[in-house]
């Protein structure tokens, strides 16, 4: 796998537990809130082998033996489920966040138990996701991924980043709408500073109350939560 970059500890993206975040390079979308841009393009200056990111999470201590392969989007590089499986004989536990534009490979990866939990970023409601995306003709596929991770027995969580600029209350209705039966959506909030779209860098973030009242238009359809 081509990797830009590696976050040597994190507290907050592992479920209970402490855990390294390799960022796999290359998106093929290009969301106008993206704060890792830089990720977007297929190659970078400086890449990351997949060995050195494996090396470096075995040298972790054993609780904290955990590797949460992020991106960009991990999904698009076919080497992925391999990847996996030697992380997975180094007895590593696995998170993978996804967008969800590649079910195809987010199955593969289910079927094979190749990971130990997925976070699939749900952008906006589905008819409109052009507009969250940058991307066309993308619903399809994240609808396809929203169904197989709520027919999957792994752990798994939904998470829509609110962008007040683009996310008004009948929006989060239908994105959770979306989402209904599903074990959890989390709701967090957008930082302008480093956003891709130039109009966005000096734009409103969402306050406590926008993110408790969407909180709680959501989750009449879906248990919610809000990350800070």
């Amino acid at each position: 796998m081509n990797f830009g970059g590696l976050q040597k500890n994190s507290l907050i993206d592992f479920p209970g537990a402490p855990a390294a975040v390799a960022f796999a390079q290359g998106c093929g979308w290009a969301c106008p809130y993206c704060h890792n841009s830089r990720l977007i393009p297929d190659r970078c200056e400086s890449p990351i082998s997949a060995e050195d990111v494996i090396q470096f999470a075995c040298q972790r201590p054993p609780r904290a033996r955990n590797l949460v392969v992020s991106g960009g989007e991990p999904t698009r590089q076919p080497d992925l489920p391999e990847f996996l499986r030697v992380a997975r004989q180094h007895s590593l536990r696995l998170k993978l966040d996804t967008n969800g534009s590649n079910p195809h490979m987010l199955q593969q990866v289910l079927d094979h138990g190749l990971v130990d939990y997925v976070a699939m970023d749900v952008k906006g409601p589905l008819p409109d996701y052009r507009r969250y995306s940058g991307k066309r003709e993308c619903a399809p596929t994240v609808k396809e991924s929203i169904h197989i991770l709520k027919s999957s027995r792994i752990p798994y969580e939904f998470r829509t980043t609110v962008v007040p600029n683009l996310h008004k209350t009948t929006d989060i209705a239908r994105l959770a709408q979306s989402l209904e039966g599903g074990r959890v959506l989390y709701l967090q909030p957008f930082r302008a500073q480093h956003a891709l779209a130039q109009s966005l860098r000096n734009s409103p973030e969402p306050t406590p109350a926008m993110l408790q009242e969407f909180c709680d238009v959501a989750k009449r359809f879906i248990p919610v939560k809000i990350r800070s």
